[in-house]
């Protein structure tokens, strides 16, 4: 059958870049990958004193016992008295917990006292560490699509 017009596509470079996607993006890179966008998340979170929700400041006799006691010179930052939990967010940290496999990925901290922070006490208003399920779903998200994207284009 004649034909007017047409286009041919040649198909051997998609399918190189499928079979790169395939060797470059397997299962336990993306969760590994995931895992450390959670840990910048977490770093973040410190820094900004709650990203996703801000965190209920110092009470002044915290601040003031900061300021008074044998540290004074270690600041009023919230969650960073000693520096211990924010320091267990860092990958090879006394306290982190940070493990993957191809199907999922856990970051999280051995200090005893983060899972006051994270949930609160009668004592303690709640001052999240980690990110709320919806939002670490977004950020796992945003990874992969990431990581599809640098590798499609050759980085």
């Amino acid at each position: 059958m004649p034909v007017g017009i047409a286009i041919q596509i040649d198909a051997r470079e998609a399918r190189r870049k499928f079979a790169r996607l395939g060797r470059e993006l397997r299962p336990g890179v993306l969760t590994k990958l995931i895992g450390f966008d959670f840990l910048h998340w977490i770093d973040r979170n410190f820094t900004t004193e709650g990203t996703e929700a801000r965190w209920k400041p110092l009470k002044a006799s915290t601040i003031r016992r900061r300021r008074e006691g044998p540290n004074p010179s270690r600041g009023v930052a919230i969650l960073q008295d000693t520096g211990r939990v924010k320091d267990s967010f860092v990958r090879g940290k006394s306290g982190n917990v940070f493990a993957s496999d191809d199907r999922q990925v856990t970051v999280g901290t051995q200090v005893p006292y983060g899972e006051f922070h994270e949930k609160g006490t009668s004592r303690m208003p709640r001052r999240r560490l980690l990110p709320s399920d919806r939002l670490a779903e977004s950020i796992g998200i945003k990874t992969i699509r990431a990581a599809i994207t640098s590798v499609a284009r050759g980085r």
